[in-house]
């Protein structure tokens, strides 16, 4: 994946893609930015070339850009370069330019629903037929609608959204649904999955088996998986995320089509405050054993490392996907993850 795509891509999901990928956090970043400055102090000939890649993809809809930033980002895996970000105070409207060659970067415009008129009309149709083909129970109402145009990797995007979160993403040079991120009932779950899932976490969570609370599909460019998770109400501060006032104790990401499990955490473990080292041999034993019984995988052979910022315990072996493992301060495994090849997931 180039850099520039990294850098400047628009927002999939979340988390989303967890995980995901894929947020354009030089694009998010002047949202509180103190280096803003007002659009009448920057060279105009950058605002122009600003204000013409709007009118071109606004659907006829008036945007005011009123703010501007100076910032750095790659142009690729090793040549960084400056550019202006140009935007509007709502965020409703914001550009990239170059600051070299004045060349516009990207362009994200937001619309309401009603304003997808003309040649935009037919894609909303589009988003709503995918989901009705992922997911056929689903009570999906779109709210929001927004386009992201990345001139270097030549793509047009629309991304519908709902206010609780979900959404679908639509190549308009394809003319096809590339993403989505649906909130599902469990009932309507893949029950193999579930029953993946539940086997992964139970092997952490040592015989704490309550159920999940909630599930999500999530499908982009590099992942088609389940991820379940259970969800409560509380303050407790181990558990660090929060989730519409929630809290996650436990979470599995199962694969769509492989059935791997590509990421199991048991958190609520992390409230032990108990603290045991572990050695390089203990903890090789503790991930072999879960290892073997989650994915049927011999550990033998492979190589262990440590990288003692993170506390992650890397496992890799050539040509095989890479096994992180974290232990909590009272040496209990609470996290297994598998970094495949590429990244992908399905």
């Amino acid at each position: 994946m180039k850099t520039t795509k990294k850098l400047l891509a628009p927002m999939l999901a979340l988390s989303i893609l967890s995980a995901t990928p894929a947020i354009a956090a030089n694009v998010e970043k002047p949202f509180h930015d103190p280096g803003l400055i007002q659009i009448a102090k920057v060279d105009q000939r950058y605002v122009t070339a600003a204000q013409k890649a709007v009118e071109q993809y606004g659907n006829g809809k008036s945007f005011q850009l009123e703010e501007a930033l100076k910032d750095e980002y790659f142009a690729d895996d090793h040549t960084k370069k400056v550019h202006w970000i140009i935007q509007s105070k709502t965020r409703d409207a914001i550009v990239t330019v170059d600051a070299d060659s004045n060349k516009v970067l990207t362009v994200s415009v937001k619309f309401e629903l009603a304003e997808m008129t003309g040649e935009y009309a037919k894609y909303l149709p589009m988003a709503e037929a995918a989901v009705r083909q992922l997911y056929g129970n689903a009570d999906v109402k779109f709210e929001k609608a927004s386009f992201f145009r990345d001139e270097t990797l030549g793509t047009n995007d629309f991304h519908f959204s709902t206010n609780d979160h979900q959404f679908v993403r639509v190549d308009a040079v394809k003319n096809e649904a590339t993403a989505a991120f649906l909130q599902y009932k469990l009932a309507d779950v893949d029950p193999q999955a579930v029953s993946t899932a539940e086997q992964a976490v139970g092997l952490l969570s040592k015989a704490d088996d309550q159920p999940f609370t909630d599930a999500e599909f999530q499908r982009d460019d590099e992942r088609e998986v389940w991820e379940l998770k259970r969800l409560v109400t509380g303050n407790d501060k181990a558990l660090g995320m929060d989730e519409d006032g929630k809290q996650r104790v436990a979470s599995a990401t199962i694969g769509a089509k492989t059935g791997k499990v590509y990421r199991v955490e048991f958190l609520k473990a992390l409230g032990d405050k108990t603290k045991k080292s572990l050695t390089k041999e203990q903890a090789t034993a503790i991930v072999r054993a879960a290892v073997q019984q989650i994915y049927g995988t011999d550990l033998t052979g492979y190589t262990l490392t440590v990288d003692d910022d993170w506390g992650d315990y890397k496992f890799s072996s050539e040509g095989k996907d890479t096994i992180v493992a974290n232990f909590t301060r009272g040496g209990q495994l609470y996290r297994l993850s598998l970094n495949t090849e590429f990244g992908k997931q399905n």
